[in-house]
């Protein structure tokens, strides 16, 4: 909570590091998106957990429909509030689909949950927090990337942002799509 409060505080500050191209309007309009969006990190991190969960119990097509509503609740909230709140209606979509996935699979795993005290020995522990630094520094690398990417296009002349947004998501979508289905 310390570091979610920090967070939204500094959020004009992390965005400016971040996309310094950005003029004052844009700037404040990232900035009120970062502070409305941000606690849905927290959300969204848990419904991967619970999404996990899930799968491990075999079942694959109910934490599908946390994803569903993740996804309508967006679009029916910007559709709803773009009166009153504009762009900002997609950042409360945000929040409360992801307050709402992690609900979905919570109900969905209420009768699988042991609530019995695990025994973990402690032996087993170091091989597997060592196993774990090679995919931490990997995904690091990777946000890292995509975060100079974005610092450099904040520069560039408008609309390069957006360009180079969608270019990544067509070139992602073979690579996450085949081997995430397959695995």
């Amino acid at each position: 909570i310390i570091i979610w409060s920090v967070l939204i505080g500094l959020g004009e500050t992390t965005l400016h590091f971040f996309a310094p191209g950005f003029d004052e309007a844009k700037l404040a309009m990232a900035t009120k998106l970062f502070q409305i969006g941000f606690p849905a990190i927290i959300f969204l991190n848990l419904s991967v957990l619970t999404n996990i969960t899930l799968n491990g119990l075999k079942q694959f097509a109910k934490p599908a429909l946390g994803e569903v509503a993740f996804k309508v609740l967006i679009i029916l909230l910007l559709v709803l509030l773009f009166d009153t709140h504009g762009i900002y209606g997609v950042g409360i979509g945000i929040l409360v689909g992801s307050i709402v996935k992690v609900l979905i699979h919570i109900k969905l795993l209420r009768d699988e949950i042991n609530f019995k005290p695990i025994t973990i020995d402690k032996n087993e522990l170091l091989p597997i927090w060592l196993l774990t630094w090679p995919l931490l520094i990997g995904v690091l690398f990777s946000q890292v990337s995509g975060l100079i990417d974005n610092m450099f296009a904040s520069q560039l002349e408008e609309g390069a942002l957006a360009s180079l947004s969608y270019a990544k998501k067509l070139i992602d979508l073979p690579i996450l799509f085949f081997p995430y289905i397959l695995g």
